[in-house]
């Protein structure tokens, strides 16, 4: 029975056994025979339940383990720690060299440790062996460091688990020579207080004004190390406004005597301005020899920005304008780059922005960064940039047609087309209509430019005028007749051609017409004529055309036509009788021809260019006279 549950015991240990790593075993002291502490680390392979040992090991012969259950672990430290708060012992295992236990949490109840945690246990209560040798501490001794599967006291063997390898302490008092550690050479602003030997224990430090002293003195006989490191003067750094930049050192603190070179470094979006404190100057280096005391430099930044208020360009004209007006801040020369291209644009390193005249018309955004002399650098700021379209006039071109003809093909001129570009470029044609027809009357249209379209264009359209002429004004009366002071007159004055109806007048003082007679603006002559004698009168006729046209030698459609007209209003009353002898019958023919010159008219007929001039001479006795 007992070789089967051997047996069963040897097969779950091999079953189950894992291996721990990154094991050490470090004594507080070596020292034969000496009370100390040991301090046990090592890394899980596999999970650790709640009822299963996280710690177990069984002391080599010779050392001395304090009895007692917990209070022989003097800490527990897991990492991560577990679910439930800081590990805490819960209970031991084993007795006499032999230390065991399980963890609970710091809020209770057992805990299950993954693998993988890192477990630090510190046993107190552990005196040394009086035997100076090695001691090692390995499963083919019993005496290996372990964790167990569950405990049961029908099983009196232990089961591990995962199982360290072998580890080797010395105890003994070996020749140790004291050795500086990392602090020795060091620059300090105050006495240094950890890495003081490497080997060795460390003296009370002396310090001058410019080293720290202390000595490594060895054990079991070996030497003493002298260690020293420089008084080192902190160099107090800050910059204004906060958090608009930094300082740093070449070496802060700075040895008693020695020098340091500070260096101001601007965040985006501001420039170093000054030094100020134990610093001065513009550039951002500060360079302090000699040092024998804390220092403050402190460096001044302000702020440094592009405005984004960039003029507005027109497609198809150069644009050029410089971004040093919309920089604020910056030291020295300032330089510009373009963060991201945008074609068309160009940025030059001094900071000018250019286009391309074929730029099209619209709106971008060009992100710029500026940097300074000192290496501050504004923020990349994106500028609007505006390409305003063209002005562009389409006007419609004038036409005059006659009346009564066809409306011809309407066109229209072109002003303000850039970068060599026609009609073709544009989005849309435009139209030119008009409301006339072939049977409209005389008078004056308007020609509607509209529907020309463009991205790249701003377009004005404008109207045109189509005139329709009417056929030529002329007067077609020509006399006036006979007229006789005294007589009732009646004439209605008749014109051709223009545009009716037609207005006469007769306002000419120079011409008036004969006293007595009146016309009216419809061309009725009337009146009784009350002074004989010659006359000559200016008859103007003008029709209702709004626009008058000029044709060489004839009078324009719509312009006034004068007539002039000349006569004579004859003398008032019938003429008197005077008896006549009794003649033979040649006395008769001669007395017939005589009265028969009475009767003669001699009429003439004057044309001039656009007035015509009558002549009537009619007789005002009863005798003819020479012109008879």
């Amino acid at each position: 029975m007992s070789a089967l549950i051997a047996a069963l015991t040897f097969m779950l240990q091999t079953a189950a056994a894992g291996a721990l790593s990154h094991v050490s075993v470090v004594p507080d002291d070596a020292a034969p025979g000496a009370a100390t502490n040991y301090t046990f680390t090592y890394t899980l392979e596999q999970d650790v339940n709640a009822d299963e040992a996280l710690f177990y090991v069984n002391f080599p012969p010779g050392f001395d383990v304090a009895t007692g259950a917990c209070d022989r672990i003097a800490s527990i430290t897991l990492n991560p720690v577990p679910m439930g708060g800081t590990a805490i012992c819960r209970g031991s295992y084993g007795s006499g060299n032999t230390v065991g236990f399980a963890v609970n949490t710091s809020i209770g109840g057992g805990v299950s440790v993954s693998g993988g945690t890192e477990v630090e246990v510190v046993v107190s209560g552990v005196t040394n062996p009086l035997v100076s040798q090695n001691y090692e501490f390995g499963q083919a001794s019993g005496t290996a460091i372990m964790t167990t599967q569950m405990m049961d006291p029908m099983f009196p063997m232990v089961m591990e688990k995962d199982i360290a390898p072998v580890q080797t302490v010395f105890i003994g008092n070996a020749t140790v020579n004291g050795a500086c550690g990392t602090a020795s050479g060091g620059v300090f602003a105050s006495a240094p207080t950890g890495q003081l030997c490497s080997a060795g224990v460390a003296s009370v430090i002396n310090t001058s004004a410019s080293t720290y002293g202390w000595t490594c003195s060895g054990t079991g006989g070996g030497s003493t190390a002298s260690c020293s490191a420089t008084v080192g003067y902190p160099l107090i750094l800050s910059v204004s406004p906060i958090s608009t930049g930094a300082v740093t050192c070449s070496q802060n603190p700075v040895p008693f005597g020695g020098s340091a070179t500070c260096t101001a470094t601007s965040v985006s979006g501001y420039s170093f301005s000054h030094w100020s404190g134990d610093c001065a100057g513009v550039g951002n280096t500060c360079q302090l020899d000699n040092v024998s005391s804390a220092k403050n430099p402190q460096a001044n930044f302000v702020a440094f920005a592009l405005t984004d208020n960039l003029a507005a360009g027109t497609y198809g004209a150069t644009y050029n304008q410089s971004l040093a007006t919309l920089t604020s801040g910056g030291q020295g020369a300032i330089s510009y780059s373009l963060e991201s291209p945008v074609p068309g644009v160009s940025l030059s390193h001094s900071g000018v922005v250019t286009t391309l005249p074929s730029l099209a018309a619209g709106t971008y955004a060009i992100n710029v960064q500026a940097t300074d002399a000192n290496g501050g650098t504004t923020t990349i700021t994106p500028l609007s940039l505006s390409i305003a379209p063209a002005p562009l006039t389409i006007a419609a071109t004038n036409v005059s047609i006659p009346e009564g003809s066809p409306i011809p093909a309407l066109t229209g001129t072109y002003s303000g087309f850039v970068n060599g570009e026609t009609t073709a470029f544009l989005m849309a044609q435009p139209v030119f209509t008009t409301a006339a027809t072939s049977s409209s009357p005389a008078g004056t249209y308007s020609i509607v430019a509209s529907g020309a379209v463009s991205n790249n264009y701003a377009i004005t359209h404008v109207a045109g005028v189509l005139t329709i002429t009417a056929p030529e004004l002329l007067i077609a009366t020509t006399s006036l007749g006979s007229l006789q002071a005294g007589k009732a007159y009646n004439l209605a004055l008749t014109a051709s051609g223009g545009v009716p109806p037609y207005t006469w007048t007769a306002t000419d003082p120079g011409k008036p017409l004969p006293a007595g007679l009146g016309l009216s603006t419809d061309g009725v002559l009337s009146g009784t004529p009350t002074t004989a004698g010659n006359y000559t009168s200016l008859v103007t006729v003008t029709d209702s055309s709004a626009v008058p046209q000029t044709v060489a030698l004839v009078k324009a459609s719509g312009a006034p036509v004068s007539q002039v007209f000349s006569g004579t209003v004859a003398t008032a009353g019938a003429m008197a009788v005077t008896p006549v002898p009794t003649l033979g019958q040649w006395a008769l023919i001669l007395l017939s021809m005589a009265l028969a010159g009475f009767a003669r008219r001699d009429l003439r007929r004057v044309l001039t260019k656009g007035r015509s001039t009558l002549s009537a001479k009619l007789p005002n006795s009863r005798y003819c006279q020479t012109d008879c």
